[in-house]
């Protein structure tokens, strides 16, 4: 081993072992997007080397997925230019990666083995999509660099989805790899959107619109389809929309989105399975990922709030989920009341994919508009625009608060407005000490005094509980504490997991924050200072095991965001067989006359060890 790579082990040990003796604070937006970044620059197994990346456009098949041409490499060298805004030093560093990665182009412009010629096959599907990777790849990588080889590169590739463009299009080929191929179906062409609108944006070449156009009328959500190939392709749908001016595409991706939800396909923690109904198995990173930038997107296109709300809700809970405590994001296996601890880190895609979502993220924290600065997402975000920077400081998962530091610039003076989100009964701000007289218009709560110096505004949120009623159990719910999806994890309670455990019952009026019910004691494992906690959304509640149920138990509710660390796969419920209360008169083996008869009992017990111990002592006072 060189001594370059000793010291990439030890920089990722390092990092594993801050993981692990943290506490990091889950929803604290920067240490999740140093994670991963840390992950992807140093991290392993396996570390992206340039031999290892090379693979996919060489190709070699010195790893899985290389027939995906320019897949992991495209995404790899997307997501740093994106990451860069941070540290223009990634960009630097990707410079003799992307020199090899052009010379595997081919003549005709596409990357990988040549195309099936007499018939299309799956590889052929698979190298559309891996193009598609990295055609936007290094759109991302000229637009932080201006660095005009890949621009070039990237029209080469333009070109070719062009020139092929009638064989896919064809309706015959789009039926056979409509239904039933999965990762090389018919999403493979179709999410080319994304790359030839950002193309068109560059090099305003009608061939490149037209094709986009085409490729928007053959969009469409099907059973069992691969999510990430959909959602990518909506994502550019979105993009074409805003380059055409023409609203019919808007209108289809917000069907679309909406298809998605009403077909069952959006699960409680804002999660986006692998495959669409009927097929969900598990989850998949680049699906949170998308799902994110879709919504974000969307309500920038819209100004609805609803898209807000879902891009956050993915957030604070799937997208948190999703993210391993190595950095990586993958796959989790889903269960009907929980997710699995079957877990796979897809190192080829979702690490990269979750690591380019980071950027998109911060860049909607706050939004400018009409004069007024609006705080959006209550995570770490910086505004610098219209003479004025604000930075947040988020620790919302440990104290329900957000510092606000202002330095106005330019302007003498500015407005600002904070969003009451519908999970926090109100936000407190304060100014120097001061509460601050609000005005509520909207969603917004709009600062009645312009602020004029530079100054620290503290925000507190007041959390709800709210319970959620399973759409189809009606005795199973879920509960949220403020963002955050509440959950008992195999890790801290392990006897909630004990057989039968999916007829326990929890009592869902008891999930009241450090109120242990008498008569039952705290059943968890020894309490450790772990990584990406979310101490500000612990509950506690009562639960009645279904294998001993006079013997009640209290069980820590959780944020599932806290999985992230979690050195090790385990399992969660968050989906909880619930009762309002519990009359002890319905615990088999207790009546509501228990007691009284207990005490009964004691009292003629007392009573006869009394009299017993009167006449011993009379008895040997005779003698």
């Amino acid at each position: 081993m060189s001594a370059s790579t000793y010291l990439k082990v030890l920089i990722f040990g390092l990092v594993v072992s801050l993981i692990a003796s943290g506490p990091i604070y889950a929803g604290d937006l920067t240490d999740r997007f140093k994670l991963t970044l840390e992950r992807v620059l140093n991290g392993e197994p396996p570390h992206y080397s340039e031999n290892f990346l090379l693979a996919d456009v060489i190709p070699k098949n010195i790893r899985r997925f290389t027939n995906f041409s320019g897949d992991l490499s495209g995404r790899y060298i997307g997501a740093l230019a994106a990451a860069s805004y941070r540290n223009k030093q990634l960009t630097t560093d990707l410079i003799p990666l992307v020199a090899q990665i052009l010379q595997h182009q081919n003549q005709d412009g596409h990357f990988g083995d040549p195309m099936g010629v007499n018939e299309t096959t799956e590889n052929d599907m698979a190298r559309l999509w891996g193009n598609g990777r990295m055609l936007i790849g290094l759109l991302e990588y000229y637009k932080a660099t201006k660095h005009e080889p890949a621009l070039i590169a990237a029209k080469k590739i333009g070109e070719f989805l062009v020139e092929v463009s009638p064989r896919f299009n064809a309706p015959s080929l789009q039926r056979f790899f409509l239904d039933g191929k999965f990762a090389v179906g018919y999403v493979c062409w179709t999410q080319n959107i994304e790359g030839l609108t950002a193309l068109y944006r560059l090099l305003p070449d009608t061939r490149y619109l037209k094709l986009s156009e085409q490729m928007a009328e053959r969009i469409e959500r099907r059973k069992s389809q691969h999510s990430h190939g959909l959602l990518t392709s909506l994502r550019g749908l979105v993009d074409l929309s805003r380059i055409t001016k023409n609203p019919a595409y808007l209108r289809q991706a917000e069907k679309i989105w909406q298809e998605i939800i009403t077909s069952g396909n959006l699960l409680i923690q804002g999660a986006i399975p692998e495959a669409f109904l009927p097929s969900i198995e598990r989850d998949e990173g680049c699906s949170q990922a998308d799902w994110i930038r879709l919504n974000l997107e969307l309500w920038r296109e819209t100004g609805n709030m609803q898209y807000l709300a879902q891009a956050e809700k993915t957030l604070f809970n799937e997208f948190a989920v999703n993210q391993f405590s190595t950095g990586d994001f993958g796959h989790i296996k889903l269960r009907e009341t929980g997710i699995g601890s079957q877990m796979t880190r897809a190192w080829w895609c979702c690490t990269l994919h979750g690591l380019r979502t980071f950027p998109e993220i911060e860049r909607n924290v706050f939004h400018f508009d009409d004069g007024i600065i609006y705080y959006d997402i209550p995570v770490d975000g910086t505004f610098n625009s219209s003479g004025t920077k604000i930075t947040a400081n988020s620790s919302l998962q440990q104290d329900a608060k957000i510092i606000l530091s202002i330095t106005p610039t330019h302007r003498s003076s500015i407005r600002l407005a904070v969003r009451l989100p519908k999970w926090a009964k109100s936000v407190h701000i304060n100014v120097k000490g001061e509460s601050q007289d609000v005005i509520t218009i909207g969603n917004y709560l709009h600062i009645k005094n312009l602020i004029t110096a530079a100054t620290e505004i503290r925000l507190s949120y007041n959390l709800k509980t709210d319970l959620k009623k399973h759409p189809d159990k009606n005795d199973y719910t879920a509960i949220f504490h403020g963002p955050w999806l509440l959950g008992i994890a195999e890790s801290s309670t392990p006897s909630f997991f004990d057989e039968p455990y999916e007829h326990n019952i929890v009592i869902a009026q008891d999930a009241t924050e450090l109120d242990n019910p008498s008569g039952a004691r705290p059943n968890t494992s020894p309490k450790r200072e772990s990584a990406f906690q979310v101490p500000a959304a612990h509950l506690n509640v009562k639960w009645i095991p279904a294998g001993y149920r006079t013997q009640p138990q209290i069980a820590l509710l959780r944020p599932l965001a806290e999985a992230t660390g979690e050195l090790f796969s385990t399992r969660w419920e968050f989906w909880l067989k619930t009762v309002e209360h519990v009359d002890q008169s319905q615990i088999p083996g207790r009546s509501n006359t228990d007691g009284k008869q207990l005490r009964h009992w004691q009292l003629w017990g007392i009573a006869i060890v009394t009299v017993v111990l009167v006449a011993f002592l009379i008895r040997q006072r005779k003698q």
